[in-house]
């Protein structure tokens, strides 16, 4: 059987580049903040976890709709309901387009408010932010639709960028030079998977359904994240 040799061989390629992508990411984070930490010196170092953590705990703020479509699609795959499938992923992308809109223009309405520094800070976590979203939404729906190799080359693009970074930032050891290292490698897989994007159609039920399944989805992952970063934060 031939075809079927063919088909299972290009099935274990697919976990084989999928594996090796999250390595690949591992190893490149590891070496990423290592050469950050020692470049960039403590009190940057310092400002950098700041921003970092302001970007993963504003994630709340989308009240889990990003794994409600993790749950939702492929359940509907499953049930082979496109018209669902699509309104899902049109619904999370109006969404996520909204909310990093009211994100964006409130801090700017409030930043003027802010002392120097902090205000700083602030706006690069949520524009951060922002960037998770996009970078979150993309891995989930890859995931969703079971791509094992594009999920990979997601995973391995995303180290890539965080990679090349290394090079400016021995060129110039700052703050700002990661922080577009991160910023890159967190919004330059959105081209990966535009292939299963989509805008129309989007409804209110489904918005309604997304958040109400995906929020308790979300506060458990969040709940693990407070565990591994409690130091960070008490720092």
């Amino acid at each position: 059987f031939p075809g079927c040799s063919n088909l299972i061989l290009y099935k274990l390629n697919d976990k084989y580049v999928f594996v090796g992508g999250q390595l690949f990411l591992m190893g490149a984070s590891f070496l990423f903040n290592l050469v950050a930490a020692k470049l960039i010196g403590p009190q940057q170092m310092g400002e950098w976890q700041t921003i970092s953590l302001i970007s993963i705990y504003g994630m709340i703020l989308t009240f889990g709709i990003i794994d409600g479509m993790g749950r939702d699609v492929p359940y509907y795959r499953g049930k082979g309901d496109e018209t669902e499938i699509n309104s899902t992923i049109a619904t999370t992308i109006l969404y996520l387009l909204a909310m990093g809109t009211v994100f964006l223009v409130g801090i700017s309405l409030v930043s003027g408010m802010l002392p120097g520094a902090n205000k700083m800070i602030i706006v690069l976590g949520t524009v951060l932010l922002c960037a998770r979203m996009v970078n979150s939404f993309s891995t989930i729906l890859v995931r969703s639709f079971r791509d094992f190799r594009l999920l990979g080359l997601h995973q391995g693009i995303t180290a890539l960028a965080m990679l090349l970074t290394i090079i400016p930032l021995y060129l110039y050891p700052e703050l700002y030079t990661v922080y577009c290292g991160v910023f890159l490698s967190l919004v330059v897989v959105i081209l990966l998977s535009r292939k299963y994007c989509n805008l129309r159609p989007w409804s209110k039920v489904s918005l309604q359904r997304l958040l109400r399944t995906g929020f308790p989805i979300y506060i458990v992952g969040l709940v693990f994240i407070l565990l591994t970063s409690v130091d960070r934060v008490v720092v």
